[in-house]
């Protein structure tokens, strides 16, 4: 659906100057999306995860972890496929304002991917360097987002996102290097372009949701304290949205309408997107192509 379409529907969570800012920014800030009972819940399932982590010496289709996990000491990086795991992860996706959020900015038909939480363990193991979403899974249009929601208050030490306001407009950047080998960011010939020098950074207070555009130049530094930050992840997109390539890292409910109808055509937009590796036969996350790449077991 284009923009000017999905305004003129009436905004459920986000008031209509955030829905703009939205579009032309590339990203918003919801406050307090998941409070009370909704953030006491995804609180207790990641608890129950990292639990379930203990008994890992290596990383599988569930965690990636960090190669000094212990049971005595857990140190995770991601938790994937969230309702394959726990079917508390899907309530969420399904029943809590999240989906109607997703709604504000993609039309009212609205497409569930994948959940995730990025934990980022204290130290350099949970940096992420510069890229764009829609690199890792292109889609026949922009209509496809992130929302991040903290668990946990994230302060500036905690390593919190970064964004390059205005990004997704510009330039679609190339994930590979100079040898055409996949490396999941933006090289660095290419910051300046990106525009990396103007990020600004969001900190977040517990139940707070960033909707971050596909398009969008975005990273975040190491987590300083002496805490993990565990930052929830949904993946929805517009029902006329499709992916170009198989989604290795979705769980058996990707592509469940959650709100509105399923699509009859899809949407094609205007964009020259170099498809990612095969990774058909499996894909961990990103930490594994990245710099921090030495950090994962």
């Amino acid at each position: 659906m284009l923009q000017q379409d999905i305004l003129a529907h009436p905004p459920r969570i986000l008031s209509q100057d955030q829905r703009k800012r939205y579009f032309d920014q590339g990203f918003a800030l919801c406050k307090g999306l998941l409070d009370g009972d909704w953030l006491k819940t995804g609180r207790d399932a990641y608890g129950a995860a990292i639990d379930r982590s203990r008994r890992l010496d290596g990383s599988n289709q569930w965690f990636s972890i960090h190669k000094e996990h212990t049971a005595s000491e857990p140190r995770v990086l991601r938790v994937e496929r969230l309702p394959d795991q726990d079917p508390v992860f899907w309530s969420i996706a399904k029943d809590s304002p999240l989906a109607d959020l997703g709604a504000d900015v993609l039309g009212p038909d609205v497409k569930y991917r994948d959940s995730m939480i990025n934990v980022k363990p204290p130290g350099p193991a949970g940096k992420v360097a510069w890229h764009q979403d829609l690199a890792f899974y292109p889609h026949t249009n922009v209509g496809t987002i992130q929302v991040l929601i903290s668990l946990y208050d994230v302060a500036e030490e905690l390593g919190p996102l970064k964004v390059v306001p205005g990004s997704h407009r510009r330039e679609i950047f190339e994930h590979y290097d100079d040898n055409d080998n996949w490396t999941g960011e933006i090289s660095d010939g290419d910051l300046r372009k990106a525009g990396a020098g103007d990020a600004v950074s969001i900190p977040m207070n517990a139940g707070d949701a960033i909707l971050l555009h596909p398009l969008t130049v975005h990273s975040s530094g190491p987590n300083l304290s002496d805490r993990s930050r565990p930052l929830l992840i949904h993946g929805l997109s517009a029902a006329d949205s499709m992916s170009y390539t198989p989604m290795t890292w979705g769980n058996s409910y990707t592509g469940t309408i959650l709100r509105g109808r399923p699509a009859r055509y899809a949407q094609h937009d205007d964009l020259k997107l170099r498809l990612p590796p095969d990774w058909s036969k499996g894909y961990t996350s990103i930490f594994e192509h990245q710099d921090t790449e030495d950090a994962v077991a």
